[in-house]
């Protein structure tokens, strides 16, 4: 893992693989870069891949007090700059948000792909909840605090600890979990700004599992009506992980907006490489 300094001096941590144009991914909560393990190495075929750690995940540094989003769009800004050239931008979840934003602060995204954002707002994160996920951390069961937030606040079908600790993820999730009430109370804070995002005009690509909840399927919906130049996307029989669940389904989707954007990736790019 290498690591760049954001605007605040947080250090955010990021892996580097692959060959070609380059792919920056910014992974969703209670996890790191881990979380795109099945994805990346389809894709680094054909593009340098940039996978970050969150502030407060993986090898990055820790949220500070008061934490907000905005200091996580700087990082995905600062992530993208450091690159030196324009840069496709993918994320999935919160990551997903903070990939929408953090292009607003950069003039140097070429296209954006982004994964069931979620639009912040206390609707989606009852303060009751984060109260029970911050208690079971403090109690000593992070793994108890991991499933009330897959199944209360994301979603998830439910599953018992045996199910959970089998999942592709699970290592990943536990290394974040410690950092969910800070972040869940970051996105509660945060609201959505349509006029904003308006101004955003490089191609974006909105995906949306074809059986995930209600919730995300509203918050697509809001953010495909804010943005002028998207096409949305339904990934079938997918609902919140299709990264873990259907990883070669999620690549050939991004590898073939990529190319109906620019042509093949050789082609697209030969001028910015």
């Amino acid at each position: 893992m290498q690591t760049i300094t954001s605007r605040d001096g947080t250090q955010i941590a990021y892996q580097r693989t692959g060959s070609g144009p380059p792919l920056v991914f910014v992974h969703g909560s209670w996890t790191n870069h881990t979380a795109w393990g099945l994805v990346l190495p389809i894709l680094a075929e054909q593009f340098t891949v940039f996978a970050i750690d969150r502030r407060g995940c993986g090898q990055s540094g820790p949220y500070g007090d008061g934490h907000v989003l905005e200091r996580e769009f700087e990082d995905v800004a600062t992530a993208v700059d450091l690159v030196g050239e324009p840069v496709h931008l993918v994320g999935h979840s919160i990551g997903a948000l903070c990939a929408l934003y953090g292009a607003l602060l950069t003039p140097n995204v070429r296209s954006l792909t982004l994964y069931e954002p979620p639009l912040g707002g206390p609707d989606p994160i009852p303060e009751d909840v984060v109260e029970r996920i911050a208690a079971l951390i403090a109690d000593g069961d992070p793994e108890g605090a991991a499933l009330v937030f897959r199944h209360e606040i994301v979603g998830s079908p439910r599953q018992d600890r045996e199910q959970f600790r089998a999942s592709a993820n699970y290592a990943a999730v536990m290394a974040g979990v410690r950092a969910l009430p800070l972040g869940l109370r970051a996105c509660a804070r945060f609201r959505f700004e349509p006029d904003r995002v308006r101004t955003l005009r490089i191609p974006t690509l909105l995906l949306v599992g074809g059986e995930t909840t209600t919730y995300y399927r509203g918050t697509a919906a809001t953010v495909a009506a804010a943005l002028p130049n998207v096409q949305t996307v339904e990934l079938p029989g997918q609902g919140h992980g299709a990264h873990t669940t259907a990883p070669q389904l999620l690549a050939a989707e991004i590898l073939r907006f990529l190319t109906v954007e620019g042509g093949s990736p050789e082609r697209a790019f030969s001028a910015a490489c």
